[in-house]
């Protein structure tokens, strides 16, 4: 039996969180808010993140990512200071911005990239006409837009580097205030919203709230970082090197089956106290194969339950093409058939017995004369 290692089809493949986080569940007062799973990038907790909304301070944060995308254009003998500086006073303030745009290829070339990158990811309600943030009727967004895309930001370690530098006095506020903050690993608070992001049981999470008034974005966020830290873990399911799904291919020529491998190990959102009784590995969508079989040929889907709950999808491809063998096909089709037509093949079984008989017989008598 030959192995076949399994080729993986990262656009098809998606990890589910576990529907047990509703609305209901956490009490928000920001006007609006967002909780991004960094780990598999799908969205745990959204509070009117598809309303307009008019952009101001965000407006800095998401022209930092289209900074960063085009580092090489910074002058920095122009802008008198180097790029993470710069790119820290972008974000924390108007003026910062504009002198960020005006060190690299001016503000109305840096807001045509930006209403590029929108389009480039389809965000239909998103419109730039400015870095600073200077509050403008036809600068808008929506949350779930906006974050698109600030996690292309998390991509970059400027990105990241700025947030961590940024933290200190949301901590500082969160004590303050008496408020969990011990997985806070980064994050930014403006003056109409707030980015944190957060590190903890192996689980990454960003939380975008925005409108805000207040303490209103500090206590929304230690709750709403501190529930799915109470009640989640990310949690290895699939080791790599694991044997996950085997399928049986009729009529191949050497290959009796496909043995798929894993290439890579797989985690999923559980509950902090699962049971890994619940944990049902199984292959859907997977009927016997027949050959040929072609190289990259969707041949079923390997599905993670807990507790009846699709927690991972993995897509399965063959890698690699089995051609059909003719003596083999003729001889399982013969088999097939005898084994539907029991009666005939008993028919015909007993005529082929008569005639073996005669000819014996025939062979005898010739022998004796």
């Amino acid at each position: 039996m030959k192995k076949l290692m399994i080729l993986f089809c990262c656009l098809m493949m998606f990890i589910c969180p576990i529907q047990a986080v509703e609305q209901h569940s956490l009490t928000i007062e920001s006007k609006q808010m967002l909780i991004v799973n960094m780990n598999d990038s799908l969205n745990l907790y959204e509070k009117n993140t598809n309303d307009l909304i008019q952009l101001e301070s965000m407006t800095r944060l998401a022209f930092a990512v289209i900074a960063i995308e085009n580092k090489t254009q910074f002058n920095q003998t122009r802008a008198g200071k180097d790029f993470d500086t710069a790119l820290l006073d972008a974000v924390s303030s108007k003026e910062g911005a504009r002198d960020l745009a005006a060190a690299m290829m001016g503000e109305t070339r840096m807001i045509e990239l930006m209403n590029e990158k929108a389009q480039m990811l389809n965000l239909i309600k998103t419109n730039f006409v400015n870095v600073d943030g200077s509050l403008n009727i036809n600068q808008i967004s929506t949350v779930n837009e906006l974050m698109q895309i600030l996690k292309i930001g998390m991509d970059y370690p400027e990105f990241r580097q700025m947030l961590t530098a940024s933290q200190a006095s949301i901590k500082e506020r969160c004590d303050e205030l008496h408020l969990e903050s011990d997985s806070l690993i980064g994050g930014i608070k403006l003056s109409d919203a707030m980015l944190t992001l957060h590190l903890k049981n192996g689980l990454t999470l960003l939380c975008l709230s925005m409108n805000g008034s207040g303490d209103k974005a500090y206590k929304d966020m230690a709750e709403a970082a501190g529930y799915f830290y109470k009640n989640y873990q990310w949690v290895k399911i699939i080791d790599e090197g694991e044997e996950i799904a085997q399928l049986p291919v009729k009529w191949g020529d050497t290959h009796s089956e496909l043995t798929f491998i894993s290439d890579n190990d797989y985690y999923a959102l559980l509950p902090i106290n699962y049971n890994e009784a619940d944990i049902i590995k199984e292959v859907v969508k997977s009927v016997t194969l027949e050959a040929p079989v072609e190289e990259n040929q969707y041949v079923g889907e390997y599905i993670i339950r807990y507790s009846g709950e699709i927690v991972l999808t993995i897509p399965l491809f063959s890698n690699q093409q089995i051609d059909r063998s003719i003596f083999r096909y003729g001889f399982d089709a013969a088999k097939d058939w005898l084994m539907n037509h029991p009666f005939y093949a008993l028919i015909g079984g007993g005529i082929l017995l008569l005639l073996l008989i005669r000819v014996i017989l025939s062979k005898n008598k010739r022998s004796m004369i």
